[in-house]
């Protein structure tokens, strides 16, 4: 963890204090990545505020997700509300101020008795009313106006580009039917039953945030956009029940008492296999000592969609 640029908490400061009032100030590093740094606030009068900087390259995201925090705050949303933001013309990140969230992040999901409570708030985000919101969650990349730009701009395009990188990595038994099917299931989507809906994207470990049995936070809302609602549930799987499939389970049967469309799990499973070939390409991209711990997941998950198949 890195010390805190003093020009970018020296501005946190005097925009919550103009009149110095404030005779000290703590902060405490929360987390750190090579894209943004986030950090604790806390003035003399215990108020408590979130500084988290963000690299030039992510401008876009970081304007994407500040309109989806401003409107999900204005509706009670327990998001992290932007205050103010900035950029110094000597540092090569941007600054942004937001309301504090009380709570920790959840451990191990699979634990919780109640899923009920991590499943809800999930759903509340998809049931929003999607003509009011579709200009907010738009992603910059890959807009989905209908269940065909979805599965054309989104899912055919991720299937490309990732199969196109992580092919040769693949077990050549696996490689070609793989492909093949995964192809064909990705144009088949075009015709598929979705309803689209707005995402959250990340909707896992750190980025939900309880106090007391009741979630106070949602967090990271770069990688929103408009989508399957079902493509959330199938990271919620990758992420926080991996290793759990009967609290998974339990959790898609919570959040499918809240939503008028069908849980597909077939889909889902499907929506798995192509983050796990994500994975991989990640791995060949930058962290190549993990390509053999990703490939026999891609097999173990493509596996099991032959056997539902058959």
């Amino acid at each position: 963890m890195t010390t805190p640029d003093h020009a970018a908490i020296t501005w946190a400061v005097r925009t919550l204090d103009p009149d110095g009032r404030q005779t000290r100030h703590e902060t405490t590093p929360l987390a750190s990545r090579s894209d943004n740094e986030v950090y604790a606030l806390r003035l003399s009068d215990g108020t408590r505020y979130i500084v988290k900087m963000i690299a030039p390259g992510r401008v876009a995201a970081f304007a994407h997700e500040r309109a989806i925090t401003d409107y999900l705050a204005a509706r009670g949303f327990p998001v992290p509300r932007v205050i103010a933001a900035t950029a110094f013309p000597d540092t090569t990140m941007i600054v942004t101020l937001r309301a504090w969230l009380s709570g920790q992040p959840i451990g191990a999901w699979p634990d919780m008795n109640d899923m009920n409570v991590l499943a809800a708030p999930l759903a509340r985000v998809h049931c929003l009313r999607l003509d009011d919101v579709r200009g907010l969650w738009q992603y910059p990349e890959d807009h989905a106006d209908t269940p065909g730009d979805w599965a054309t701009n989104f899912v055919q395009k991720k299937i490309a580009g990732d199969l196109a990188r992580v092919a040769p990595a693949l077990p050549e038994a696996v490689r070609a039917p793989l492909a093949d099917e995964l192809t064909a299931w990705g144009r088949s989507l075009t015709d598929a039953p979705v309803s689209l809906a707005p995402l959250h994207g990340d909707y896992y470990g750190d980025n939900v945030l309880m106090d007391g049995g009741v979630v106070t936070g949602l967090l990271d809302w770069e990688a929103a956009r408009v989508g399957d609602p079902l493509w959330d549930l199938a990271r919620t799987a990758v992420a926080a029940f991996a290793d759990a499939p009967d609290a998974g389970a339990r959790f898609l049967a919570a959040y499918a008492a809240h939503v008028p469309w069908a849980v597909d799990t077939a889909r889902i499973r499907r929506y798995r296999l192509l983050m796990a070939l994500g994975d991989l390409r990640y791995a060949e991209r930058h962290a190549p000592d993990l390509i053999a711990a990703r490939v026999p997941v891609v097999v173990h998950l493509w596996q099991q969609c032959q056997s539902e198949a058959d």
